[in-house]
């Protein structure tokens, strides 16, 4: 359940624990096809997974680990986790920083799907997301996985004619 007000005080103390016990990331464990970006912590004391849960409008889930004690893991998930990250980006160290940096730079190259905009091809079809159709829309991940591809290569193709100057 999300705070109906967040204090200053919260949000300092959400940073220094998340400093301590947090955890910034993404994962694309489906080959592609989603991107799971979150901000996830783990104790054993149930008050202070509460609180980060109740701060952060998040889930707590139960991980049991026989013989030790029970974990309680908060985790956060999507768009609310990308703007927490934002928040709490200048009240984290170097460590902390670098993992919101490269969250969120996942989340700048992902392929956002857009829902509810108008429909800009074949209106007889179903539309699945940037008023595109399936058809469509498959096409457009397609071409923009190739264009990441084409632009995280570390020895881009150089013409032969162009790697001499002429003198």
């Amino acid at each position: 359940m999300i705070a109906a007000k967040i204090e200053l005080r919260d949000i300092y103390w959400l940073s220094a624990y998340l400093e301590g016990e947090g955890w910034f990331g993404s994962n694309d464990k489906l080959g592609g096809r989603r991107m799971r970006l979150m901000i996830a912590a783990g104790t054993t004391d149930k008050d202070i997974a509460e609180r980060v849960a109740n701060i952060l409008g998040a889930k707590i889930y139960l991980d049991p680990n026989p013989p030790h004690k029970l974990m309680y893991r908060v985790v956060l998930h999507g768009q609310r986790a990308v703007e927490w990250a934002m928040t709490l980006y200048s009240l984290m160290g170097i460590r902390r920083k670098s993992q919101i940096r490269a969250m969120l730079d996942a989340w700048k190259a992902w392929p956002r799907r857009l829902k509810g905009l108008p429909v800009t091809c074949h209106p007889d079809r179903k539309h699945r997301s940037r008023g595109l159709c399936v058809n469509c829309y498959e096409r457009f991940l397609r071409e923009h996985k190739q264009k990441a591809d084409w632009q995280s290569r570390k020895h881009p193709m150089v013409r032969p004619e162009l790697s001499t100057r002429a003198n």
